[in-house]
């Protein structure tokens, strides 16, 4: 498992710049914000280069040291795991762009893409460029993107045709409005575009044509995995501080120690052997996963749901194990400036994302037994 306080990978970045990052990390008010100093350092670490093309100066990482990475982040504390998620993730649309426009965007290899998938942005064509308009509820980071990347829908074309769009983040009006109980301090909230132009060659759109086009979105089938693991740092960084707390608890007035009881004793014994095996399971299932997209080949529909299946349950292992270990802790975690309650919050809210939602259990059973997505897919 990944250990607070220890980098999980050999990259001289990291190991220069871990130990500062691990102290702002324990420093900060449970509830602050990623700040200018801790972007700093990411940068430094070059996180936000993890899947970038090496043609664009990233690292272009197997996926699953990319989800090693996050995890570890994620260890320190969920807002920093998810700002590294969104940093890593921005850079999925490098593949799909041409060379000459994803040069433009991702420019500076440390440049934040932040992402607003939902198509509710209208894009309309006219004089070789887009007009685009619209309002989106959440996307994370705005704080420190440059770009932010939206779903749209192209007017006068066939219903259910989608597309992203890449724009500058001066061009769009954002506001950091969203509250959580978890997860707060990750600058989410809405952006609204209001006529901005946007060039063709910024406008992804369609779906993969072939196996080429496939490939050329491969990195997209990674973001369930990358969420997840987010909640897999979390949940491991619970587990083991609470470990740790038992193992120093004193000794109390009936002579006994939580440490001693065999009730706790199980519990995390359980809890540690379903975190590390639904770990597993999401290694497994996005290796293959990275395996057909890199090939072009098409996921399939069993495999598709069998993704997200893994990604939803290391989320929700994670959260329960988050959740099982706050309850252990008893009255000094009933406040989110608790370092277990606020594990407990952040990993509860990741749950809600429509990612990783465990509606994917039943998606997963009704494609295995009735071959298709259950009907009452929202």
């Amino acid at each position: 498992m990944p250990v607070a306080g220890h980098a999980p990978t050999s990259h001289p970045a990291w190991e220069l710049h871990w130990p500062a990052l691990r102290a702002l990390a324990r420093e900060a008010p449970r509830t602050a914000a990623v700040d200018d100093r801790c972007y700093q350092l990411l940068c430094d670490m070059q996180v936000f280069r993890t899947l970038l093309p090496s043609n664009l100066e990233g690292a272009e990482a197997d996926p699953l040291d990319a989800m090693a990475s996050i995890e570890a982040l994620a260890a320190l504390s969920g807002t920093i795991g998810w700002v590294s998620l969104v940093g890593i993730t921005g850079a999925i649309f490098a593949a799909e762009l041409e060379l000459a426009a994803a040069r433009e965007i991702y420019a500076d290899p440390d440049v934040i893409v932040a992402y607003a998938g939902a198509p509710n942005g209208t894009l309309t064509p006219g004089d070789g460029r887009f007009v685009l308009s619209g309002q989106w509820n959440l996307a994370s980071a705005l704080s420190h993107a440059s770009w932010v990347a939206v779903g749209c829908r192209i007017d006068g074309e066939p219903d259910g045709s989608t597309a992203v769009a890449i724009a500058p983040a001066r061009d769009c009006t954002t506001s950091l409005s969203w509250e959580p109980i978890g997860l707060s301090g990750t600058g989410t909230g809405t952006v609204s575009i209001d006529r901005v132009f946007v060039p063709p060659e910024h406008v992804i759109a369609g779906e993969p044509d072939g196996a080429e086009g496939r490939r050329s979105r491969r990195y997209r089938q990674l973001i369930p995995s990358m969420i997840a693991s987010v909640s897999l740092g979390i949940g491991a960084a619970a587990l083991n501080e609470m470990a740790e707390h038992l193992s120093v608890e004193p000794v109390q007035s009936s002579g006994l120690r939580r440490a001693d009881s065999e009730h706790v004793q199980h519990l995390l014994g359980r809890a540690h052997a379903e975190l590390c095996s639904a770990r597993a399971l999401l290694c497994e299932v996005t290796a293959e996963t990275w395996r057909r997209a890199c090939t072009g080949q098409d996921l399939g529909l069993e495999h598709g749901a069998l993704q997200r299946l893994a990604a939803t349950h290391a989320t929700t292992v994670a959260a329960e194990t988050s959740a099982a270990v706050a309850t252990l802790a008893g009255t000094r975690a009933v406040t989110l400036s608790d370092q277990l309650c606020r594990r407990w919050a952040d990993a509860r809210t990741i749950t809600a994302n429509i990612t990783v939602r465990d509606l994917y259990y039943r998606v997963y059973g009704g494609v295995i037994t009735t071959g298709q997505i259950p009907g009452s897919w929202p």
